[in-house]
């Protein structure tokens, strides 16, 4: 064989080792991308919606099936935003997507079912009257509408198990929410993202049931609670939660307990609560995107006036409370709305003026050291500190 020849074949060679290699390098990287699918495409959905709501989104697991169109998340979470605790601002067990195969990559997307279970939102304010969810939606992204902003139709949407955490000044209370299911989102006219989030919440229940809510006690005063309910039950309309106006049909509470505290030196709990609420007011003012509220019906059964003097304690029953059409003349600010309804049971104690100050005389002789005054003095019962 010719020195040419077999520089031909030496190339030939070559040359199919190349398309060999290249072949092999190509099938490992599509089994590559078939069995690290779920991995790919959960970097790229969390990179995605993360850019778009402004903060960190992590799960425990995330399977993909092309063939059914089919999403399905586990332990997903929403971290919270700069500034706030390392709890999610939301967390979920379950995110499933049913989605119609044949409209993947369509400008309109056809979803099947959404099912989300397990929801756990974590509202947590500041003492400075600053608040999570507040700064999370102002995180989101601004986008500008165009041709090619992607489009949806939901059959069908459910939101299973809801609870919210609220931590307020350092007091945690937990309420469950209604579950949440809609059919047939955008079936005459295809709606965008953020009309899809503003049709969920204008047409959620709004219910929020809770037991055991409380109120802290401002700082220096005993280790109970200013107020604490043994049921809450508030309906709230949703309709305008994404404009921050709440509209609360009506509040209900059960079994509530005020403990009114003052001190050897006179500090008061219910005045500095108050004082604290004004100075909140003033920030919120300065805030033209500050929430506004409206309370249709507020009732409070049977009201139960806790009076300690000296740390010794009485407690009085007050009987019913209610209120309606609470910032209806004129719109009224989350901390506005607080100092009516604490001055509003203020009000309310001072109607029952005798009987405060029958219990209050009750604890000043007892706390004198003078027990067979205090036999004189009306009856009252002794406190069960809330």
């Amino acid at each position: 064989m010719s020195s040419k020849a077999k520089r031909k074949k030496i190339l030939r060679l070559r040359k199919i080792r190349r398309i060999v290699k290249t072949i092999v390098v190509l099938l490992l990287l599509f089994f590559a991308l078939v069995w690290s699918s779920d991995w790919i495409v959960g970097k790229i959905l969390t990179s995605q919606l993360g850019e778009y709501c402004g903060s960190e989104i992590s799960y425990d697991s995330l399977s993909v099936n092309f063939k059914k169109g089919r999403v399905d998340a586990r332990n997903v979470s929403v971290a919270n935003p700069e500034g706030f605790s390392a709890q999610p601002v939301m967390s979920a067990e379950s995110v499933i997507f049913d989605v119609n195969p044949a409209t993947l990559g369509e400008r309109e997307l056809e979803v099947d079912e959404v099912c989300i279970t397990g929801l756990n939102l974590f509202y947590e304010r500041h003492p400075a009257g600053k608040n999570n969810f507040s700064t999370f939606v102002d995180n989101f992204s601004k986008k500008d509408a165009s041709d090619s902003i992607m489009l949806y139709r939901v059959k069908k949407l459910r939101i299973l198990g809801t609870r919210a955490s609220l931590l307020i000044n350092g007091r945690l209370n937990v309420v469950k929410i209604d579950d949440i299911i809609l059919d047939r989102i955008g079936e005459d006219e295809p709606v965008t993202w953020d009309e899809l989030v503003d049709y969920v919440v204008s047409h959620f229940s709004g219910i929020f049931d809770a037991e055991d809510f409380a109120v802290r006690n401002p700082e220096g005063f005993t280790e109970t609670n200013f107020i604490k309910v043994g049921e809450f039950h508030v309906e709230l309309d949703m309709k305008d939660v994404p404009n921050r106006r709440y509209r609360i049909r009506k509040a209900f509470a059960e079994s509530f307990m005020l403990n009114m505290e003052t001190l050897p030196n006179g500090r008061n709990n219910m005045q500095e609560l108050a004082a604290s609420l004004m100075r909140d007011e003033q920030k919120a003012k300065a805030n033209p995107g500050a929430a506004t509220v409206e309370i249709d019906e507020f009732v409070i059964e049977n009201v139960t006036l806790v009076l300690s003097n000296n740390g010794m304690s009485r407690r009085l029953s007050l009987g019913r409370m209610s209120l309606k059409d609470i910032g209806k003349d004129r719109s009224i600010s989350a901390e506005e709305a607080s100092i009516f309804l604490l001055m509003q049971l203020n009000n309310f104690v001072n109607a029952s003026g005798a009987k405060v100050a029958a219990v209050l005389k009750i604890l000043m002789l007892e706390s004198a050291g003078n027990p067979a005054e205090s036999e004189n003095a009306p009856a009252a019962t002794p406190a069960e500190q809330p």
